[in-house]
């Protein structure tokens, strides 16, 4: 059969196809789908497709789909393609069967729009292709009065999005293709795939995944985004103790502000970001220069803050510790905190913001203030002129001393000496 003949076989290739990831199709090596398309026309010497699309207008005098098989061997093929209307009835059938020799062939399979009744069926078509009843591809296309474009970037032609107009499925398309389609006249919304899962934790978001069509905007693009999942695990100056900021401030690889309000699997943009505020008890506490960390993988941060433990120390003028004192401080962000000191005379308050504080301490009717920064140093000590320790330990003398006081003036024991021989005479009074 010679190529001619071919020609009527209208089935649709697009480099813009709807399933381009299944191409080539082996089928039991008897032959191989390699290309398809929907298209205007053809080349009539070279049968290959001109002006791809998969939108036509009402006024457009034809539409063709187009695909190519390569034969392994010589081959008996019965072929057919099936027009789907709008409302999922079959439109028009084409059919054809013969015996082809090995090599690769074109088929082209055209219908009439123009002055026609597909014309009068505006909406999402689709073309079905058999080869020896089995179905080899299904493409999805348009027709209407106004055409539309549609774009896609951030990712990779190996990956593919739904598309759809007023929720209704029209294709497949690649990353950074570019594909048109036919609407009636009015507000159409157009919507794709909000996320690409690539691996675990890495995928392609788009943020905006609609888009409302106009007379006045006729062209889209939908921009994703490669992003990781991210864990953000904030802790105090050493990195001994977690902290959970009720909010944290970021700029993001694009340069503009987030508000963070929880930190675990987090699905962050790819590329450069910065902590420009960390909030502890109402103080920014993120690090000294801030910090930035570069997200090219799914991954755990760890983020030390400026948060301290403050240790102050009470001893009397002895250098006694001087336990269960009093001990208030106003905290850098003018709250207050009440503790006492433990047996060892030494009070600790946990997980401070940076800054300047003021520590009051009272013990036994006695009062004195200790200032310091926690930037400067996170251990002070305070002094008093007396403790418990040192009042129990002068009541205890004085109690030791009156004691012996008493027993000696109730009983005194005098030695005497007889010859050779001691003799005591205990006297009382």
């Amino acid at each position: 059969m010679n190529k001619k003949a071919f020609v009527l076989i209208g089935l649709m290739l697009v480099v813009l196809s709807s399933s381009p990831t299944s191409l080539p199709q082996v089928h039991g090596q008897a032959y191989i789908l390699t290309d398809y398309a929907m298209c205007k026309g053809y080349d009539t010497t070279t049968y290959d497709p001109i002006d791809l699309t998969n939108g036509f207008l009402t006024t457009d005098n034809s539409m063709t789909c187009w695909f190519k098989l390569k034969l392994p061997t010589d081959i008996y093929l019965a072929c057919s393609l099936l027009w789907i209307g709008p409302t999922g009835e079959v439109y028009s059938s084409w059919n054809m069967g013969d015996r082809f020799a090995a090599g690769t062939r074109p088929f082209v399979v055209t219908q009439p729009i123009k002055n026609s009744p597909a014309a009068q069926k505006i909406g999402v078509w689709r073309a079905e292709a058999y080869v020896n009843g089995t179905i080899i591809f299904t493409e999805y296309f348009t027709i209407g009065d106004y055409l539309i474009n549609v774009e896609l970037a951030g990712f990779p032609p190996a990956h593919s999005v739904n598309v759809l107009i007023d929720n209704i499925f029209v294709g497949k398309m690649r990353g950074g293709q570019i594909k048109k389609f036919a609407v009636a006249t009015g507000v159409h919304i157009i919507s794709v795939d909000k996320t690409i899962e690539i691996l675990p934790g890495t995928r392609y978001f788009c943020p905006y995944f609609t888009w409302t069509y106009t007379a006045e905007q006729p062209s889209h693009t939908f921009t994703y985004l490669a992003q990781c999942l991210i864990t953000l695990v904030f802790k105090d100056s050493v990195g001994a103790t977690s902290i959970s900021p009720p909010k944290v401030i970021v700029t993001n690889p694009g340069g503009v502000n987030q508000t963070l309000t929880s930190y675990t699997d987090l699905w962050l943009d790819k590329g450069v970001w910065k902590i420009k505020q960390v909030m502890w008890q109402n103080i920014d506490v993120k690090p000294d220069e801030g910090l930035t960390i570069n997200i090219t993988t799914p991954q755990r941060w760890t983020i030390n803050c400026r948060v301290y433990d403050l240790k102050i120390t009470v001893k009397d003028i002895l250098g006694l510790p001087a336990p269960w004192a009093s001990v208030s401080v106003t905290l850098p962000n003018q709250t207050t905190v009440q503790t006492q000191t433990g047996g060892n005379g030494t009070a600790i308050i946990p997980l401070i913001p940076c800054g300047s504080f003021v520590a009051k301490i009272s013990c036994l009717w006695q009062d004195t203030t200790v200032t310091g920064n926690t930037l400067q140093a996170t251990t002070i000590s305070a002094q008093l002129t007396f403790s418990l320790l040192t009042l129990l330990a002068v009541i205890i003398i004085i109690a030791v001393a009156v004691t012996v006081y008493i027993l000696w003036q109730r009983s005194r024991r005098v030695m005497i000496n007889v010859g050779k021989k001691k003799i005591f005479w205990e006297v009382k009074r």
